[in-house]
């Protein structure tokens, strides 16, 4: 995996830095992983992922892999879109960085807002919508391979 740099440059609030069009503090980096509605680059452009960006991505996290973050990780976001076009995606990364696949882990469900990261390790995801308002639970990294939400009883939105 990429080290860190022994010195530490990052000035918070000091907004001097402008990368595609984003202020950005001192010592900051960035780089534009995805767009909606379009495919994601893989693995520095050399290919793209078979699945374009959910629109309106909402809430999201990060998971490690589950044999540790020098194998990967996988960012996880919410798709608030309309009647059925909802869900969530993952963007799934090396233990380099780089961007390796994106799926949708959860499709068919509306207006996903607010969601989280249980304990366990699977991301909680809920549906705003004014007829049943649903929370699922996704699995990022499923033992099966086969990822399978599935509604839950942790709470329901008000």
């Amino acid at each position: 995996p990429k080290q860190p740099s022994d010195t530490i440059t990052f000035q918070p609030g000091f907004l001097s830095v402008v990368k595609h069009g984003y202020h950005l503090s001192a010592g900051l980096n960035m780089r534009i992983i995805a767009r909606k509605n379009e495919r994601v680059e893989l693995k520095g452009g050399l290919e793209e992922s078979g699945q374009t960006f959910h629109r309106y991505p909402d809430a999201g996290a990060c998971f490690p892999h589950p044999q540790g973050p020098d194998e990967g990780y996988v960012y996880v976001s919410n798709s608030e879109d309309v009647p059925g076009s909802g869900g969530v995606g993952g963007i799934y990364f090396d233990g380099e960085g780089e961007v390796v696949d994106y799926k949708r882990l959860l499709t068919d469900s509306t207006k996903n807002c607010g969601g989280g990261k249980t304990p366990w390790g699977t991301w909680i995801s809920c549906e705003e919508f004014n007829t049943g308002d649903g929370i699922w639970q996704v699995n990022p990294w499923p033992k099966s391979g086969q990822h399978e939400a599935e509604l839950t009883t942790l709470g329901e939105i008000n």
